[in-house]
């Protein structure tokens, strides 16, 4: 437990998040192409495009997730992106359990190439799109 405790705390996510991959030293980078196709569903919301056509919108791009153990590859749905649009990680907050850490200032890391770049850094761009999932029908 306190291997984990101790990854948290510098930064570590037990998750690959959406658009990221991890990197040899456990951090999450961008994933290259999938990282685009995110930031443009971030964008497809924030425009106030639904849950459907973004879903959509990044099925048709290609994009999936491929499972590590399984080797699956999960396509986007509706589920999956209401999860990931309420995530703060992609703000730069990474919360696991009781943990919380401001991955935008705890770290000298936090815009190199190898190691964590957030999608966004205005929080009221997150909130107004959490408000758009919470209070619009899809």
């Amino acid at each position: 437990m306190r291997g984990v405790t101790k990854s948290r705390g510098e930064g570590k996510s037990s998750v690959v998040k959406h658009g990221y991959s991890r990197n040899n030293e456990g951090y999450q980078r961008p994933d290259g192409e999938k990282f685009k196709l995110i930031k443009e569903a971030w964008s497809m919301r924030y425009q106030g495009l639904s849950l459907e056509a973004t879903s959509k919108y990044l099925n048709n791009s290609g994009y999936f997730r491929a499972i590590k153990v399984s080797g699956l590859k999960v396509k986007m749905d509706i589920k999956i992106l209401i999860r990931m649009f309420k995530d703060p990680f992609y703000f730069g907050l990474l919360i696991e359990g009781s943990d919380t850490i401001d991955l935008r200032f705890e770290f000298e890391f936090k815009f190199t190439e190898s190691h964590y770049i957030p999608l966004f850094s205005k929080s009221n761009i997150y909130n107004k799109l959490v408000y758009s999932l919470m209070y619009t029908k899809k």
